[in-house]
């Protein structure tokens, strides 16, 4: 699994553009849970504009709301990708 800043990468859904969303959870960290916007090049991932959350339903639907956005804006599509490493 994919660790990002103490962070172990959950699930990500990555778009045919290469930009991607992951959601991330660390119990040690002061707000568990984490929601990035991601961009994907030569097998590396970039990783920016967190959202931190308490809860974790929350940070799912962040997640989930951030990739259908992102879908719904761009009119792309997911493509199924592995977690780099």
């Amino acid at each position: 699994m994919e660790t990002v800043q103490g962070y172990v990468i959950l699930k990500a859904a990555t778009f045919e553009t290469g930009h991607g969303f992951a959601l991330g959870h660390n119990p040690g960290a002061p707000s568990p849970f984490v929601t990035w916007q991601f961009t994907q090049e030569g097998g590396h991932r970039d990783y920016y504009w967190g959202h931190y959350y308490d809860d974790g339903a929350a940070a799912e639907k962040d997640y989930a709301d951030r990739a259908a956005d992102y879908q719904r804006r761009f009119h792309v599509r997911e493509v199924k990708a592995p977690i780099s490493r």
